[in-house]
């Protein structure tokens, strides 16, 4: 074992003396995850780890990229069809090529006002098929 496991499993440690029996990670894919890590944690601690997918806020997350590739006209169909793709990847497959697989979806907005960039995260949970999508979280920008 690391000492990165080591540190991140004496700390969970300390936080179930204080009743904590579940740690939700709302770090979205277009930020860091490590769902190896939250399995090893996980596993020797006894504490659920709930990682997310979904994307970050409008200013600091994916929005360049997928701005850039579609161009964002107005109409986020296309943007929302990728996003879409994304997120069930992980869902269905895991993350990172990982066995983890996401238990919730952030949606970061922009501040103050949902852009049609946002908008797509919140038509996503209407292609889910047949059933229920995973629960959202939603961070607004600062």
């Amino acid at each position: 074992m690391c000492i990165r496991d080591r540190i991140c499993i004496e700390a969970i440690e300390e936080a179930k003396d204080f009743g904590v029996k579940t740690i939700v990670d709302a770090t979205p894919n277009d930020g860091y995850r490590d769902p190896e890590l939250y399995k090893i944690v996980s596993l020797k601690t006894g504490v659920n780890i709930i990682c997310s997918t979904g994307f970050y806020s409008e200013p600091l997350g994916a929005t360049g990229y997928f701005k850039h590739r579609y161009g964002l006209s107005g109409d986020s169909t296309r943007i929302v069809k990728d996003m879409y793709e994304i997120l069930m990847k992980e869902i269905s497959d895991g993350i990172g090529g990982s066995t983890v697989k996401p238990g919730v979806i952030k949606v970061g907005s922009s501040k103050g006002e949902i852009t049609p960039y946002p908008d797509g995260h919140l038509k996503i949970p209407h292609l889910w098929p047949g059933q229920n999508p995973p629960p959202q979280g939603r961070q607004n920008g600062w």
